[in-house]
């Protein structure tokens, strides 16, 4: 085949999909490069094939349970997420765990919109049930018995696990064929809203007040089966009120944007603290990371990305001498008087007031 000709072919090769056609088993085990016999065992015991870890407590009270499979099932989720799930069709206002997508590509439309409303949705992945990712895969077109199949082997105790490699884009899948995304759209466009997904948050920003459009919005997501958090739902803010989403505060006269200056106090004060005190300090913190260098560097990296100005922080952080040994009456100290405001709620998306 000339060369030519087959560069014109790879991007239909390569363009996302609308529907798998999967009809029957050896397809599906064809499409996975398993065996048959894996999927169908695994499909009848899927319960013994997760470990449950210690509850995850949330910022906005109560706890999150993480469940991620064990090493068999893993495999076979990731295989179906890789050849299935992942070249499917989403829309382009969608845009968590996809690739060439980030919290950035998310918040783009909405930078210089002096109104924006930030809906957080409430237990997303537990809100979408066995039964609905079943008919998610029959509209993808996969027969009775494949769909049932796929199903066992995605959800547990009847819905979509925490910690599973399939959950984020089948969350994406449900935003889709929920008929969420779409009445969005619509009235996105009918009004001349701006309009994003990332994960459980939905972004509407507008050059005009559209105050008396979030009670019509937060009726569409609850028609398709969703439901708001009262407390990380907030009304519309206006030009003069704080824009924050995803983690990252916007400025909407100027369209800069930075992480929340919670994010920065606590990190040069536990820069500080290592800086005087020596490595030891950061476990009296909470702290217990094998590599604790790598923890705050990959912290600073997605500060310094988030504005190239938080470059101060690496500075900071190459001024550690890391094998300084700490003095045991000092993190004794530490732990009786500030071990505790750097372990909670240490991360960009700290809504706590400043």
């Amino acid at each position: 085949m000339p060369p030519e000709r087959k560069r014109q072919q790879e991007p239909q090769d390569s363009a996302p999909k609308r529907l798998l056609n999967i009809r029957t088993l050896q397809h599906l085990a064809l499409r996975l490069n398993l065996p048959l016999r894996i999927l169908e065992s695994l499909a009848e015991d899927t319960a013994s094939h997760y470990k449950p870890l210690p509850p995850v407590p949330k910022k906005g009270g109560g706890t999150r349970t993480i469940e991620p499979p064990r090493h068999l099932l893993k495999h076979v989720q990731r295989q179906i997420h890789a050849t299935l799930l992942a070249r499917l069709w989403l829309p382009d206002e969608i845009h968590a765990y996809r690739p060439r997508r980030s919290v950035q590509t998310a918040i783009e439309p909405h930078l210089r919109k002096p109104f924006l409303w930030v809906a957080d949705i409430r237990n997303f992945y537990p809100s979408i049930s066995a039964v609905r990712v079943y008919k998610m895969f029959c509209q993808l077109g996969c027969t009775p018995e494949i769909s049932k199949l796929l199903t066992r082997l995605t959800t547990h105790r009847h819905r979509l696990p925490q910690g599973a490699p399939t959950s984020p884009t089948l969350a994406n899948l449900y935003l889709h064929f929920s008929g969420l995304a779409s009445r969005l759209s619509g009235l996105a466009k009918q009004h001349g809203l701006d309009l994003t997904y990332f994960g459980d948050d939905i972004l509407v920003s507008s050059n005009s007040p559209f105050m008396h459009l979030a009670p019509h919005l937060a009726k569409i997501i609850k028609q398709s089966g969703l439901s708001l958090h009262p407390k990380k739902t907030r009304s519309v803010a206006g030009p003069f009120d704080r824009h924050e989403a995803l983690g990252v505060v916007m400025d909407p006269r100027s369209g800069q944007i930075d992480i929340p200056k919670s994010y920065r106090r606590k990190l040069k004060a536990l820069l500080r603290l290592c800086r005087r005190h020596g490595p030891g300090v950061l476990a009296a913190c909470g702290i217990t990371h094998k590599d604790p260098k790598a923890y705050l560097s990959g912290k600073i990296a997605y500060a310094v990305r988030v504005n190239p100005k938080n470059g101060i922080l690496q500075k900071c952080l190459d001024e550690i001498d890391w094998r300084a040994a700490s003095r045991k009456q000092t993190i004794r100290r530490i732990v009786r008087t500030q071990a505790r405001p750097w372990t909670r709620n240490f991360s960009p998306q700290d809504r706590s007031k400043e």
